[in-house]
C-alpha cells in the first residue's frame, strides 16, 4: 500500500507538472499560438473522453507506461525539431503530448480508487493532490 502511494504522488506530481508547465510555456512555444491552443483543447476533450476506456483495455500500469512514454516522446520530438517546420507539425506534436497528460490524469483518478480501500481514498487524494500542487507551483518558474 505505501509502494502505491509513492507512485500516486510521483504520477500526480509529474502529470500536474507537465500540464500546467504547457499551459504557462503555450505562448512561447513555436507555431501559431491559435492552432496550438485548438489542438491542446482537442486534446484534452478526447484524453478526457478516452481514458477510462483505455484504462478497462489496457489496465492501470500499461496505461500509465504508454502517457508517460508518449509525454517523453512528443517531449523529445519537440526539442529536436528545428523552429522552422511547419506550424500544424507543432500543433499536432502538443495534440499527442496533452493527450497523453490528460489520459494519464484520468488514470490517476481512476485508480487511485481501485487501488485503496474507500475509508483511506479521500486521504490518499488529499496526500497526493497537496504534493502535485506544491511541486506544481515551480513549473510557473520553470517557464
Amino acid at each position: 500500500m505505501k509502494i502505491n502511494l509513492l507512485i500516486l504522488i510521483i504520477c500526480w506530481s509529474v502529470l500536474s507538472f507537465n500540464m500546467y508547465l504547457t499551459i504557462f510555456y503555450l505562448d512561447k512555444m513555436s507555431g501559431n499560438i491559435y492552432l496550438n491552443s485548438i489542438s491542446t483543447n482537442f486534446s484534452e476533450l478526447f484524453g478526457t473522453i478516452s481514458a477510462g476506456y483505455i484504462m478497462v483495455n489496457f489496465g492501470i500500469k500499461r496505461t500509465f507506461i504508454l502517457s508517460f512514454f508518449l509525454m517523453s516522446a512528443t517531449a523529445l520530438i519537440y526539442v529536436l525539431t528545428p523552429k522552422s517546420f511547419n506550424m500544424f507539425w507543432f500543433a499536432s506534436i502538443l495534440l499527442v503530448n496533452r493527450l497523453a497528460i490528460t489520459i494519464g490524469f484520468g488514470v490517476t483518478y481512476f485508480s487511485t480508487n481501485a487501488l485503496f480501500r474507500p475509508s483511506i481514498v479521500a486521504t490518499v487524494f488529499a496526500l497526493c493532490n497537496i504534493v502535485a500542487r506544491t511541486l506544481t507551483l515551480f513549473s510557473s518558474i520553470l517557464a
